[in-house]
């Protein structure tokens, strides 16, 4: 705003009215009034005072322009700096503008300071030196590294030797000497204290021998029960027949599914009547009625065609195809078709049979397709869980109580030791036993062949368990009590499958495979296994041969 000298005014208003007098416009008016206006000039350079307001406005201009040329110089600097500090602030939309909001209290802002580094630089030789923060940082990084390669290069060493030892148990978890050196407090300490599952593994010589197994687990059932050598090169017996013939008229209790399911390379149709046929009626009548194959396979192809199996489809719509599919000719082999929906589905319509029988029925079953050739086999007997007081008193003195149970009552002042019941199983492959726990702890020792066994941790398993139960009954159960219905039908199928996974088959799984749930462990003659309270189990033949296993449940 400027002032304008009031002393010229007269002068201009004299003018202009002289102007219109002689006829002259507005404009020409306004434009001789401009031209005659002096220059404005700012208050103050001509003398004239400033008044008080205007004063303090000129102040605070002239402030204002200092701090402003402060400021441009110092945001040059800041401009660097500020990246630092970057991370400090998270940015909030609200509108259009994005509002900056402090995370935590930075500090005052200081400059950076840049410095070169060169090959021969004081920074350089610190860290080289290690004794730079980035040098420490580096060495530190390189300890890891070395500390991970280190570890991967024992677990695979741990790795290595779970498939030598055919467990997927942990290390921690194998003990590699003979039972008979375990003492009761090595035992709490390994397996009891901690409530987990213990491989007791002893070392097998170059040349094992069935007395060097009787010595390392001090069972002189070793030595007594089986041959310590083939009598050839192509033979081998699987008992001590002479010694064992001696109590063959000891009834004991057996399980077998019938009808018993053949191979592709059988030439019969009915295995159970076939060997009952060849053996002496005073054994093979102890045998269960076995239902006809055929009714077996019509179950299958129905079965199959309430899955939509399209090769079983292609049967049950052509009547020809149908009412011949069921019908078996002596004599003549399965068809392919046959043959893969018995081993599929063959399970799920089998019958599961207990009785009582003598033990010379199991000894003519795993001699007859040893001895003679001629003889069928019968596949699948098995003598389980038969209690050891029932055995006559010289075959129950050969499996005596472990030492290490029978001291642990002794030198741990009553705390355990305390056997609940013991049996023997015995059986001509396959067998199998579906999912159940204990209500005790159980100490097993295999004693011929080799068996697969899934362990299961309790909480894992009872969930498992009641998940196959709710599916396939709308129920829960216990599965502590071995009955029929976990020995037959979908029930066990499902637990199988479960346990086992789909690609175990019907003879068992090639050893170190490992599939389904939980842990497994391959026990070989004189191989033991802790098996604590609660642990839940499965367990499977393996091979060929004829598979023999002890136990001792105590508490």
């Amino acid at each position: 705003m400027y002032i304008v000298n009031r002393s010229i005014k007269p002068t201009l208003t004299r003018a202009r009215s002289q102007l219109r007098q002689r006829g002259a416009t507005y404009s020409q008016c306004r434009t001789l009034s401009s031209q005659s206006r002096p220059a404005p000039s700012k208050p103050g350079t001509d003398g004239t005072p400033l008044s008080f307001g205007r004063r303090k406005i000129e102040d605070r201009k002239a402030q204002n322009g200092a701090s402003s040329q402060q400021n441009a110089s110092k945001s040059d600097s800041k401009t660097g700096i500020m990246a630092q500090y970057k991370e400090g602030f998270t940015f909030r939309k609200t509108g259009v503008k994005a509002v900056p909001i402090r995370k935590h209290k930075v500090g005052p802002i200081e400059p950076v300071r840049k410095v070169k580094i060169g090959p021969w630089s004081p920074l350089v030789r610190k860290i080289e030196a290690g004794t730079s923060s980035i040098g420490r940082e580096k060495d530190k990084n390189e300890a890891k590294s070395a500390s991970r390669n280190q570890a991967g290069k024992e677990r695979e060493v741990e790795r290595g030797k779970m498939m030598e030892y055919k467990t997927t148990l942990p290390l921690s978890r194998i003990y590699n000497d003979t039972l008979s050196s375990l003492t009761p407090d090595l035992f709490y300490e390994l397996a009891l204290n901690p409530d987990t599952p213990l491989l007791i593994l002893p070392p097998v010589p170059s040349s094992p021998s069935l007395p060097h197994l009787a010595t390392s687990t001090g069972l002189p059932a070793f030595e007594k029960w089986f041959f310590p050598n083939p009598s050839t090169i192509d033979r081998y017996e699987p008992f001590n027949f002479q010694y064992i013939s001696q109590f063959g008229a000891t009834m004991l209790p057996y399980e077998l599914l019938t009808p018993i399911i053949p191979t592709q390379d059988d030439g019969t149709h009915d295995v159970l009547s076939d060997w009952a046929a060849y053996n002496a009626l005073s054994i093979s009548h102890f045998l269960p009625p076995s239902p006809p194959l055929s009714s077996i396979i019509s179950k299958c192809l129905a079965h199959a065609v309430a899955l939509g199996y399209d090769p079983a489809l292609k049967v049950a719509n052509n009547p020809t195809l149908a009412s011949s599919f069921s019908t078996l000719i002596p004599g003549v082999p399965l068809s392919p078709l046959q043959w893969e929906l018995l081993q599929k589905y063959g399970s799920l319509f089998q019958q599961f049979n207990s009785f009582r029988a003598p033990l010379q029925l199991l000894v003519a079953a795993a001699s007859s397709s040893d001895a003679d050739s001629n003889c069928p086999s019968l596949p699948g007997l098995y003598i389980a869980q038969a209690q050891l007081p029932d055995l006559p008193p010289q075959l129950l003195a050969d499996l005596p109580l472990p030492s290490v149970l029978q001291h642990l009552h002794q030198q741990t002042k009553g705390r355990g030791a305390d056997i609940y019941n013991s049996s023997i199983w015995l059986g001509t492959p396959p067998t199998f036993t579906p999912l159940h726990r204990d209500p005790n702890p159980n100490l097993f020792i295999q004693l011929h062949g080799r068996k697969a066994i899934r362990l299961i941790p309790p909480n894992e398993g009872a969930r498992l368990f009641r998940d196959v139960q709710a599916r396939i009954h709308g129920q829960r159960g216990t599965g502590t009590i071995r009955g029929s219905e976990m020995m037959e039908g979908l029930e066990k199928a499902e637990l199988r499958r479960e346990v086992w996974g789909e690609k175990y088959g019907k003879r068992g799984a090639p050893d170190g495979r490992q599939e389904g749930r939980g842990d497994t462990v391959v026990l070989g003659p004189g191989d033991a296994l802790f098996v604590p309270k609660g642990w839940w189990h499965s367990v499977m033949s393996l091979g060929s041969e004829v598979n023999a296993s002890v136990n001792w449940w105590f508490r």
